[in-house]
């Protein structure tokens, strides 16, 4: 069938990768390399985890992040893209659409907003990670997370449980 990815990943270490493959799937594969994955369009610091061994999996926008302090708090700085109006410019209701939110405690402000976006609808499945283990500085914590979470649910978005990835436990 046809299909289409948008791939956001705020970590230039994986730009040429990305690049790579919306080379090899050109009109299929849009990439927004050195981009975070966000409730607006802004800039945002970024704290990149060094550590290969894991694949970089830690790199995030706070600077609590274990992987990111075990870094040494490398930081960059990148733009950041709103995922409403990624999903409301590129998806119609007939298409079958995954989401895919594993953004590193990003998740607080994401979801919450996201659950309040009148076409929430339009996300079929959304794979989430919750990163409960550092403070992400968000003022939205669990309780939030979980009435999003229900807002999405009953909007028609398929959340299915997923463990919790705990670094360094």
């Amino acid at each position: 069938g046809q299909w289409e990815a948008y791939l956001v990943e705020a970590n230039p270490h994986f730009d040429a990768p990305l690049q790579a493959l919306a080379t090899q799937y050109p009109d299929q594969v849009h990439v927004f390399s050195s981009t975070a994955a966000f409730s607006c369009v802004a800039q945002v610091s970024f704290f990149i985890d060094t550590d290969p061994t894991h694949n970089h999996w830690g790199s995030s926008m706070s600077d609590a992040a274990p992987d990111a302090v075990k870094s040494g708090k490398q930081q960059v700085t990148v733009p950041t893209t709103n995922v409403i109006q990624l999903i409301a410019q590129n998806v119609i209701p007939a298409d079958w659409v995954m989401l895919k939110v594993d953004i590193e405690g990003a998740e607080y402000e994401v979801v919450p907003c996201l659950s309040n976006f009148a076409h929430a609808n339009l996300i079929d499945r959304m794979y989430l990670e919750e990163h409960t283990w550092f403070d992400s500085g968000s003022t939205n914590g669990p309780a939030q997370m979980a009435e999003a979470k229900q807002k999405l649910q009953a909007a028609g978005v398929d959340i299915p449980r997923s463990e919790e990835r705990r670094v360094g436990k």
